[in-house]
């Protein structure tokens, strides 16, 4: 037998080593294929948890920043959690908004009664106890807006900045046959916070022509301020009237008994007096704002006493206000949808289900629900910002949008009852 030659002994010991690392790859492939999923998912929350981990502590690390000195605010917040606060959910999809807000001293705190709690941003993420830094890093738009989180203990809540800026924009772009009009239906506007956006506004502008304009728009709009407020002073004193009239309608006929709950006659007693007085002050919108802040005080001051019965008959009057000025609006006699709402209008809450089963002809949700768009985007929004009129006037009309999102339920109920 003859012995292999080198050359043989070499190519041999090739085969030899490529034959091995072939197994160990097929190996490698084999054990990959065979192991469990679990320890992949293992593998996979293994790391889920690190990165949770690290994010706990760089949440903790910048709590810990905020409480040893980054947040002033920090003491106040119990302070503002009180029953003399408002709790305002303000919707920002402008950044000239935020800008302006940046622009105070304390964006989070711009005066002594207010105060930020907090800033929900457009992926649902809600920031606690913002600080001005927070602040800065956001850009609003309206398609990524973001909610800021107000404690109010003050008396008067303003406009946004980017508001005050379309009206008096507005005004300058009015023709003088115009120009009063819009002024006078405003009127109630010309607060601080108006006059501050028309400062700032003339001290941005280096146009002297633009500047003569707003400084005859500063003007114009404080007298008619001047002539409103002499005029709501010389009508207070027969509102007020009208105010204690209509509550008074509601008592018994000796004057003195008032039941509880009120019966249908004391209802039909308040409609009358309500629609009499609102007749002889010409439906103004003047007339119904001043008797619901009398009303409103009324009932501020009979809840202190804990007189539940007056507090009761005051809310359903300020509800009748609302609904005579609501229905004075010849839009509801144009459908059959609009004519069912008006019907609603005249009645207590308790009293709609029964009218919608009573109701003849089918009606249509959605026509419902177009009618009381129609009606606040006619009515309800061209009253001036923050008002009470427009207040209770949407609050209402919300109630009443619920009630006919809900119909088929309630109908299903009751059927479902008898």
């Amino acid at each position: 037998m003859t012995r292999p030659t080198e050359v043989e002994r070499c190519r041999s010991s090739l085969h030899s080593r490529r034959g091995h690392i072939v197994f160990r790859i097929v190996k490698l492939m084999l054990a990959a294929v065979v192991l469990k999923p679990s320890a992949f998912t293992l593998f996979a929350q293994s790391r889920t948890v690190s990165r949770t981990l690290r994010l706990q502590r760089l949440l903790v690390r910048e709590a810990f920043q905020r409480s040893t000195g980054f947040n002033k605010h920090l003491s106040d917040y119990e302070a503002f959690q009180g029953n003399d606060c408002k709790f305002r959910d303000v919707k920002v999809t402008d950044l000239r908004d935020l800008n302006a807000l940046l622009s105070l001293p304390d964006p989070c705190a711009p005066s002594e009664d207010m105060l930020l709690l907090a800033v929900t941003l457009d992926d649902g993420f809600k920031l606690e106890r913002p600080i001005k830094e927070d602040l800065q890093k956001l850009n609003p738009t309206k398609l990524r807006p973001i909610i800021c989180h107000w404690s109010d203990r003050s008396k008067v809540q303003y406009w946004a900045p980017s508001k005050y800026e379309e009206l008096i924009q507005k005004m300058l772009n009015s023709a003088p046959s115009e120009l009063e009009e819009v002024v006078r239906a405003n009127w109630k506007a010309f607060d601080k916070g108006f006059y501050f956006k028309i400062q700032s506004l003339r001290s941005e502008t280096s146009d002297p022509r633009l500047k003569e304009k707003l400084t005859n728009l500063e003007k114009l709009t404080m007298e008619v301020l001047k002539t409103a407020q002499k005029a709501s002073e010389q009508k207070t004193p027969e509102q007020a009237q009208d105010a204690e009239a209509i509550i008074n309608s509601m008592l018994e006929d000796d004057g003195q008994t008032l039941l509880w709950p009120p019966n249908s006659d004391a209802y039909a007693r308040l409609a009358e007096e309500i629609t009499k007085r609102a007749t002889r002050a010409k439906f103004e919108d003047g007339w119904f704002e001043t008797i619901l802040e009398i009303l409103e005080r009324l009932a501020t001051k009979m809840e202190a006493k804990n007189d539940k019965q007056i507090v009761g008959c005051t809310q359903i009057a300020m509800q009748r206000v609302i609904t005579e000025w609501l229905r004075e609006d010849t839009l509801w006699e144009e459908t059959e949808e609009g004519r069912f709402l008006f019907r609603l209008m005249s009645l207590s809450h308790d009293q709609w289900p029964l009218q919608l089963v009573n109701e003849e002809n089918p009606l249509d949700a959605g026509k419902l629900k177009d009618e009381i768009k129609i009606i606040s985007e006619n009515k309800v929004v061209n009253l001036p910002m923050g008002s009470k009129l427009q207040i209770y006037a949407s609050k209402y009309l919300k109630g009443l949008l619920d009630f006919v999102s809900d119909k088929e339920k309630i109908l299903g109920s009751i059927e479902a009852s008898r």
